[in-house]
């Protein structure tokens, strides 16, 4: 009796796991079926419901700086409804390349472009939201360092003058600054081109509820992978800090 007892609950628990894992592979197969059959799939043309209004760029190291696949990059990103852009590396190649960046992105994309560094600022422009253009700012690991450092002496010089109240410096404050220097604009969605164990540091200005999408090779990048990366980040509910 005990053994016939033990095959019945034996026998519909095996059912029950059945249907739980049917209804999975069901559920599984009308995801896809929605993906498959959903206009989002189409890169050209596709009208994003959420929009990162910054994107930061992060970039591996041990290899030569490819302008123009990054350049592509941001062209194929402005397409999509995309400005403001923050590239990083670790060596201060991007810094030293914003001439030729300039120059390249004049060719990959028809809107204005301003490029800006930590030594010139100059090309740092607040744009109309009408006038149709891409605002870069370059950054390295250096760099990002030698700002925050700037900054906290500068609020310290402050403070000791009696120009600054010291009880007054916070997250708000400096998140304040940092609009003021770079962009208004969060840096919501960050495409990384580079290992997990390298990103300490970077980007040098990184918002707490950024968004992090691996990409892999930059020159194996294409249109189609930044569009899945945007799928990602629109498709999120809450996202968390990294």
């Amino acid at each position: 009796m005990g053994t016939l007892r033990h095959l019945l609950l034996l026998s519909t628990l095996r059912v029950v796991h059945g249907v739980f894992a049917m209804y999975g592979a069901l559920l599984a197969v009308r995801q896809f079926l929605c993906w498959l059959f959903s206009p989002s799939r189409s890169v050209a043309g596709h009208t994003y419901s959420r929009l990162p209004p910054h994107i930061g760029v992060v970039l591996g190291t041990g290899e030569l700086l490819d302008v123009n696949a990054l350049c592509r990059l941001i062209g194929w990103a402005h397409d999509a409804g995309i400005n403001c852009f923050t590239l990083c590396d670790f060596d201060g190649s991007l810094e030293r390349s914003a001439k030729e960046m300039r120059t390249a992105l004049s060719i990959h994309c028809t809107p204005a472009v301003f490029v800006h560094t930590r030594t010139n600022k100059e090309q740092h422009t607040t744009i109309p939201d009408c006038v149709d253009h891409i605002n870069i700012c370059l950054a390295s690991l250096q760099s990002g360092r030698d700002e925050m450092v700037d900054l906290a002496r500068s609020m310290c010089e402050a403070s000791a003058a009696k120009q600054l109240d010291a009880t007054s410096i916070d997250e708000a404050s400096v998140q304040a600054w940092l609009a003021q220097t770079h962009f208004d604009t969060e840096l919501a969605l960050v495409l990384q081109f580079c290992d997990e164990h390298l990103l300490g540091g970077l980007p040098p200005w990184q918002i707490r509820n950024s968004h992090f999408v691996h990409m892999g090779c930059l020159q194996r990048c294409s249109q189609a992978r930044l569009h899945t990366a945007l799928l990602e980040f629109d498709s999120l509910q809450q996202r968390h800090g990294t």
